[in-house]
């Protein structure tokens, strides 16, 4: 299966650009410098750094607004997105890191939507609120607002059924303490997926209310224990998924179909 992000500590090739593989600069926009890996055709490239341009700053303005206008520093831009092949998904070298490697894929909004989960956990890092992009929170976040903003079809992404088909662990009470836990994944973004589109909680109101885990943040947004975070989104998935039988789940946010 594809990850979507991967945020891998790694050591950076010692080569000219200073980034993990040569790329030509593309393009550039208010925020960012779009770049393609060497081993991509220039007509190749420039498509796919074409389909970012047409995006990025839109992007970027809706990811301020969840984010209550965050600013990113001045001496952390632009963001530099790097397009290349066989990329798994996207990553970057840390959560404030603004070098953001993606996948060269035909299908533009599922470009975009690399792009917006590693700029996520950019915004997650300079709002220091608690969400973690090497952890369940954090990663959780970067994909529900990724989702939100971009589609794909692409069958790597849907995680959801991992976890409403296995025994159902908790992740909401605490956080999983790394982003490549699919089971921990797929049961955050199921969690805010509910928070968003069951409950009716806005994705600015969700964001400013980042805390240690998922749990924490249901506390803050309606009043209740942290601890009865899981019970209550447990009861609204198996009322969805009833527990021990097998769901035919085809998306990460089964609540918009109930």
């Amino acid at each position: 299966m594809m990850s979507l992000s991967t945020d891998r500590i790694l050591t950076r090739n010692t080569i000219a650009t200073g980034f993990d593989f040569q790329a030509d600069l593309a393009t550039q926009t208010s925020h960012f410098s779009i770049y393609y890996a060497t081993s991509l055709s220039a007509s190749d490239g420039n498509k796919y750094a074409q389909y970012v341009a047409q995006q990025c700053e839109k992007d970027y303005t809706q990811l301020q607004s969840f984010f209550a206008n965050v600013t990113i520093p001045d001496n952390s831009l632009p963001f530099n997105i790097l397009v290349g092949p066989n990329i798994p998904g996207a990553y970057h070298h840390g959560c404030s890191d603004t070098d953001l490697y993606c996948d060269a894929v035909d299908d533009p909004e599922e470009l975009n939507m690399l792009v917006v989960a590693e700029e996520v956990e950019v915004f997650e890092a300079v709002q220091g609120k608690g969400w973690d992009c090497g952890a369940t929170n954090g990663e959780a976040l970067s994909r529900a607002l990724a989702e939100e903003l971009h589609t794909t079809q692409n069958a790597g992404f849907l995680i959801a059924p991992a976890w409403i088909n296995s025994r159902r662990r908790d992740y909401i009470s605490t956080n999983e303490s790394t982003d490549q836990d699919t089971f921990a994944n797929a049961c955050g973004l199921l969690f805010l997926n509910w928070l968003h589109t069951k409950l009716a909680y806005s994705w600015t109101d969700i964001v400013q209310q980042g805390a240690p885990t998922l749990g924490q943040t249901y506390a803050a947004l309606t009043g209740k224990p942290a601890s009865q975070a899981f019970t209550d989104f447990l009861a609204a998935i198996n009322q969805l998924f009833p527990a021990g039988t097998t769901a035919d789940v085809t998306t990460n946010n089964p609540f918009r179909q109930a």
